[in-house]
């Protein structure tokens, strides 16, 4: 009996260890409703890491086109979003309305 169960105990799977990776985009929706309306109003906020999304990703978000997308991923890897400014990949102006959904 003891032999079929250690049989047994060395068939079984070993577990596998879940691997950690950070996800290049992240979404957030949002629903909101104003008061005296039956209207909702839904937003999706997108959050990409610039070392890691796909030009695709990249493109999710609002003001990020095709040719910033390719900016971005050339002036890879980045330490700080500030180098976004500092590598002239994006404008100060462009930076303060596109940080909120940037990362790291």
């Amino acid at each position: 009996m003891a032999a079929l169960l250690l049989a047994l105990v060395s068939l079984a799977p070993l577990p596998v260890l879940a691997q950690t990776s950070t996800p290049a985009t992240t979404s957030t929706t949002t629903t909101t409703t104003t008061p005296g309306s039956k209207k909702s109003t839904k937003s999706t906020t997108v959050v990409v890491n610039v070392n890691t999304a796909t030009s695709k990703e990249l493109q999710q978000v609002k003001g990020i086109g095709a040719a910033t997308a390719k900016k971005i991923i050339a002036a890879r890897p980045y330490k700080s979003l500030d180098e976004l400014v500092s590598k002239k990949v994006l404008s100060s102006k462009q930076f303060d309305r596109l940080k909120p959904q940037l990362a790291l």
